[in-house]
């Protein structure tokens, strides 16, 4: 297990960790919209979270379905972790191994098993009423 101290070698191993849209060019991504005002939108709504690195907001995409529609059970994790959890703590959490997932990482059971990931957060954010 790695262990960082300093928030910036967190910030860029959570983002080497997996993949990140630029803000900026999320435009590209989704095109006959304005995708910044968009992303802005979705964080507003707590769909989504970003990460700001050397003055460039980024996504990660794994809170975006295939039609780069925020997903909807990261909302239901984010309003979990509302209050508990910075975005950077939240990036971390979707990148580490989880006990509660059988050792795999949230990002990596998203897709197969967004039930388990939902209970992991859950077990997460509220762990004196599960122990």
């Amino acid at each position: 297990m790695i262990k960082f101290t300093d928030p910036e070698k967190l910030k860029n191993h959570a983002l080497a960790s997996s993949k990140w849209l630029r803000v900026q060019d999320f435009d590209l991504q989704a095109p006959q919209t304005d995708g910044v005002r968009l992303v802005e939108q979705w964080k507003q709504e707590s769909k989504i979270f970003s990460l700001v690195h050397e003055n460039v907001e980024f996504i990660p995409e794994y809170v975006l379905d295939q039609d780069r529609n925020p997903k909807s059970i990261i909302q239901a994790i984010l309003h979990l972790f509302e209050g508990k959890k910075s975005s950077l703590a939240i990036a971390i959490w979707f990148m580490s191994v989880n006990g509660w997932l059988r050792g795999n990482t949230p990002i990596s059971c998203l897709e197969m098993s967004p039930d388990a990931v939902l209970e992991a957060a859950r077990m997460e954010a509220f762990p004196s009423e599960h122990g």
